[in-house]
């Protein structure tokens, strides 16, 4: 496969990525192969534009936040040529939280890329789109592969994204959490769905899994099927700081919380309006400042070198 690595220049997968890449044998299934280190936020997404149309295989270097870009990236090329085929993509996890490859049963490593690219091991996936009025009042779309979340996580991503992590990945995500949920205000939240759901209330937060796993390996939405053509959701409503608390070992596990204030659904296409503000969405571990958010499965919409 001919193929392009988009690599995050600020994760510890690019030290060494052009050594390793050059001591790979001439028979491991990449062929031509081609680098591009990320020089600002949001140039994976640039890079990923202007090239996948070039390219059999793309393959994201970085945490979540660069295989957001990179998705964003092949999405927007693909709306300027409706006729591109677009790259197979490929995942070489070396960020902060890396849940997509939680989500996905992936190890995330060089060796399982080329192990799957030489067998050839694709399968086509779902995408997930949220359509929301920008902080400008203007209409805008992003594209996530595996969690957004309108609520306490993007306060949670902001704090960890402006914090250090010096402690680790884990500890700052937890941190992070713990000091949100003290000074959080939950908003009054609706979500409708095309599958009748009409729910109104105060909100820790509302979660839109494509995947599984957000948030440094809580796995929020344990029913989520990448390739099963729906999104799963969970709102958590009006939940105490005791109560997270005591299910933090169930999220962990991956084992549905059962709670009055929580509630989980299956559906093609959510409404989430914020009844009483504005109110912040994460991406894949991005950050929105939005309102008035549509968000839509994308059935089959690229392929994955995936087991």
């Amino acid at each position: 496969m001919k193929t392009l690595f988009v690599v995050n220049s600020a994760t510890g997968g690019a030290s060494n990525i052009r050594d390793r890449l050059a001591a790979l044998p001439p028979d491991s299934g990449l062929s031509s192969v081609s680098i591009e280190f990320t020089e600002y936020a949001g140039h994976a997404t640039d890079i990923a534009r202007l090239q996948c149309s070039s390219v059999e295989l793309i393959v994201a270097v970085g945490g979540d936040g660069t295989l957001n870009e990179v998705v964003n990236g092949c999405m927007a090329a693909a709306a300027d040529n409706v006729d591109m085929a677009l790259p197979v993509l490929g995942v070489v996890a070396s960020g902060t939280a890396n849940d997509f490859v939680r989500s996905t049963g992936l190890k995330g490593t060089l060796e399982e890329l080329v192990q799957l690219a030489g067998s050839a091991s694709i399968k086509p996936i779902d995408l997930g789109c949220v359509n929301f009025l920008d902080e400008r009042g203007g209409q805008s779309k992003r594209y996530f592969i595996n969690v957004a979340d309108m609520g306490i996580g993007a306060s949670v991503v902001r704090r960890v994204n402006a914090g250090g992590r010096r402690f680790g990945a884990n500890m700052a995500y937890l941190w992070a959490i713990l000091m949100a949920f003290v000074q959080y205000r939950k908003p009054l939240l609706q979500v409708r769905s095309n599958m009748g759901l009409d729910w109104q209330g105060r909100a820790l937060a509302c979660i839109v899994g494509n995947g599984r796993a957000f948030g440094s390996g809580l796995y929020a939405v344990p029913q989520a099927v990448i390739d099963d053509g729906q999104l799963h959701s969970v709102i958590i409503g009006d939940v105490s700081l005791l109560d997270f608390a005591r299910k933090l070992p169930r999220l962990k596990r991956g084992q549905p919380i059962e709670h009055p204030e929580v509630v989980y659904h299956a559906a093609k296409s959510l409404t989430l309006s914020v009844l009483d503000g504005r109110c912040a969405m994460e991406v894949d571990g991005e950050y929105l400042d939005c309102s008035d958010v549509t968000v839509t499965v994308l059935p089959a919409a690229i392929k994955l070198l995936l087991p």
